[in-house]
């Protein structure tokens, strides 16, 4: 699995909830959660990998006409070290 944080190019978020939501319901793989932040309501996706991204945005862009502003994905890992203590990152 891989993350990333999205937010939609213009502040209206209303309608990219409700697109995300849709893409939801025809990608079992694609999961998201919305993040709140100062100045922006964006979303965490959690994908299979760049390629899905790339997909997730391309159909963004072309079903509901919202271009999109994404972060680098990022992958979630533990760490045993020593057999003492787990470190998350």
């Amino acid at each position: 699995m891989v993350f990333s944080g999205s937010i939609r190019s213009t502040p209206v978020t209303s309608t990219f909830e409700d697109a995300i939501g849709k893409l939801r319901l025809n990608d079992a793989a694609f999961v998201y959660q919305p993040e709140s932040s100062v100045l922006w309501l964006w979303f965490s996706l959690r994908i299979l990998g760049l390629l899905h991204m790339e997909i997730i945005q391309e159909r963004l862009r072309r079903e509901y006409n919202m271009d999109i502003i994404a972060t680098s994905p990022s992958v979630c890992m533990s760490a045993d070290h020593q057999r003492r203590k787990t470190l998350d990152r």
